[in-house]
């Protein structure tokens, strides 16, 4: 059973260090969401954020500049690291029930 408990446990510093990478990730990246807005004959990007309980608005630029697209793919890449650290919080919840069940036994 130890070599179970071995896997189990490389398995769960595995976690944990890429929880800290994309953690580390995670901050340099915007927060908040995309928000187009239309103004006269134009569509305009806000990226929305909270600050407090207020929800503020930061303008962009235009829907088809490059400022406007990079920044929707920094917010794109943001939510698809944040989808991947509440997985690994699961898994790492997980893991650590089923080492310290094995234990007490």
């Amino acid at each position: 059973m130890s070599i179970v408990f071995d896997v189990l446990q490389e398995e769960l510093d595995r976690l944990k260090n890429l929880y800290k990478i994309y953690t580390k990730k995670i901050q340099v990246l915007p927060k908040g969401s995309v928000s187009f807005k239309k103004r006269y004959n134009n569509i305009y990007l806000y990226l929305a954020f909270r600050n407090g309980y207020k929800v503020k608005f930061k303008y962009i630029g235009k829907k088809d500049s490059q400022a406007a697209s990079a920044i929707a793919e920094k917010v794109k890449q943001r939510k698809e690291l944040e989808m991947k650290i509440k997985k690994i919080r699961q898994e790492i919840k997980r893991l650590q029930k089923a080492i310290h069940y094995g234990q007490e036994k």
